[in-house]
């Protein structure tokens, strides 16, 4: 998807341009009316236009298509389409509701730019509103929501105060679903879901990713040996988008293997690995395959929506935002990535786990995933970015972690490993976090007890602490006992990195110095 450029929109018409194409034969631009349908404004072949008011009335969004005439058929074809521009009208930012169908109802998606606390669905009846839905989610699936009927939509903010404040709307729109038809021969991106007993939340999952401004990907879904109808809801949604949608059914073997096993049947430059009872943004997989691209990072990390009980949520790395930055992303190197990564600082942007980035599939597939499956995002990621150089954070692309106890029903997928006890607990997060030390990127070992060492000094600091002063500590810290059998693999009180770090110094001497006198 192309990238469409306002250079102002003000009262008398708006001012636009967007990339040029060296096979495209001319553009045409879109708008959608207050009925949400398309509108030819213009037909270009130059790559910018000024759009006079008389001919943006009713117009709430644009965008431009890419066309090529076929030179047998003499028809046009469109290869190309850049974002839309939603306009402001009235104060208000207009929301572009949208409709498919799912595996059971319709889906309704109705997201913009803006991040909103509450929406309320009026149904239109007998020309008065009747509000009929009220949630939290910028996207719903629902029987009470029906074809050819008529809706409109509000958008709420919470003020300080803990009063809704309107700022968003929709014009009245009726529910016709589209329909997307797909052609994964060469997508940009490969994403892949592994699933295990998640019919439920699996249909909302795949409904975003159909509502995705980004069009050329492929989605692999992998069945770990689910007991209840999961695969089910793999095929329908197969059969509905067969040229989005790969369905690979197999044997329980644990989340690990089953999403490094999803990257022999990927074919993008970009994988994506997604949790099957999660949402994406509408834009944020465009946001996301638009910045990796232009700066041909290795990965490209986003914002979060972590949604709990009560209908609250928070939005992890909210604090980012420079808007003075036109690209709306930040671009940082390897050694910035671990500098920033505990430190609390504004740039602490970087969260350890594979939903939250975007990266080169043939990375993933150089340094394949451990096959153990907890926390192995802390020991992936960590030994994966280890060989890796470029990284990317995108400040306006929302990856919704879902964790409300009234919608989740569990993993989405079995685990191979048990925890036995509090014990071994500890014992596979250490593991995990040290796990670089059996599969490691030489040229940065320092770096890499750096930030393991970061990552379990919480957990130590304590007991060093109340050592060091002469209080009673934990004499069973077993986090101390295994991150020694780690510390004695290489010499790492002699690390540059870590003598240069006081607090890191004093953590890796402070274990070696307990266990090796008996604490």
């Amino acid at each position: 998807m192309k990238e469409l450029r306002v250079l102002f929109d003000d009262n008398l018409g708006l001012y636009i341009a967007w990339e040029k194409s060296v096979i495209a034969n001319k553009y045409v631009i879109l708008g959608k009316d207050d009925t949400f349908n398309d509108v030819i404004l213009k037909e270009v072949t130059d790559n910018i236009i000024y759009l006079e008011k008389n001919e943006l009335e009713g117009i709430v969004a644009i965008s431009v298509e890419y066309v090529v005439t076929d030179d047998l058929t003499k028809k046009d074809v469109t290869i190309d389409r850049t974002n839309s521009y939603v306009r402001r009208i009235n104060a208000y930012k207009f929301i572009l509701p949208s409709c498919i169908r799912s595996y059971k109802g319709l889906s309704l998606s109705y997201a913009t730019n803006n991040i909103y606390d509450r929406y309320f669905i009026y149904e239109k009846v007998n020309d008065k509103y009747e509000k009929i839905l009220e949630t939290e989610d910028f996207q719903i699936t629902t029987n009470k929501i029906k074809e050819g009927k008529t809706y409109y939509i509000e958008a709420y903010t919470k003020n300080e105060s803990g009063v809704y404040e309107l700022k968003g709307k929709s014009q009245d729109f009726i529910c016709t679903p589209t329909e997307f038809v797909y052609n994964s021969k060469e997508p940009c991106v490969s994403i892949i879901i592994p699933a295990y007993n998640i019919a439920r939340l699996l249909p909302r999952t795949l409904d975003s990713i159909v509502f995705s401004t980004l069009n050329n990907i492929e989605v692999i879904l992998l069945n770990d040996g689910s007991k209840d109808n999961t695969l089910e809801v793999m095929n329908w949604y197969k059969n509905k988008y067969p040229g989005l949608i790969t369905v690979v059914d197999k044997e329980n073997e644990g989340q690990a293997k089953t999403r490094f096993l999803g990257l022999n049947y990927a074919h993008a430059k970009y994988t994506y690995f997604m949790d099957a009872d999660d949402m994406v943004h509408p834009n944020m997989l465009s946001r996301m395959y638009d910045s990796i691209s232009k700066e041909d990072a290795d990965f490209v990390m986003n914002k979060i929506i972590a949604r709990t009980d009560f209908d609250q949520y928070s939005i992890f790395f909210d604090h980012i935002d420079d808007h003075h930055n036109e690209n709306r992303y930040i671009v940082k190197n390897y050694y910035d990535y671990i500098m920033n990564k505990h430190n609390g600082s504004y740039e602490n942007f970087y969260l350890v786990t594979l939903w939250h980035q975007m990266g080169k599939t043939d990375l993933y597939r150089a340094h394949p995933m451990p096959h153990f499956n907890n926390y192995e995002d802390i020991a992936y990621v960590r030994v994966i970015s280890s060989f890796a150089d470029k990284f990317v954070f995108d400040m306006d692309a929302y990856y919704v972690w879902d964790r409300r106890v009234g919608v989740h029903l569990g993993s989405s997928s079995t685990r191979s490993e048990k925890y036995d006890s509090a014990e071994k607990k500890i014992e596979m997060y250490v593991d995990a976090v040290f796990y670089f030390v059996n599969d490691l990127s030489e040229e940065r070992i320092e770096v890499l007890y750096y930030d393991a060492l970061k990552d379990v000094a919480g957990y130590i600091e304590p007991t060093i602490d109340a050592f060091n002063s002469g209080n009673p500590y934990n004499r069973d810290n077993l986090y101390i006992e295994y991150t020694y059998k780690y510390l004695k693999m290489h010499d790492v009180l002699n690390m540059q990195m870590i003598r240069q770090d006081e607090r890191i110094y004093k953590i890796a001497e402070g274990v070696v110095m307990l266990v090796e006198n008996n604490y």
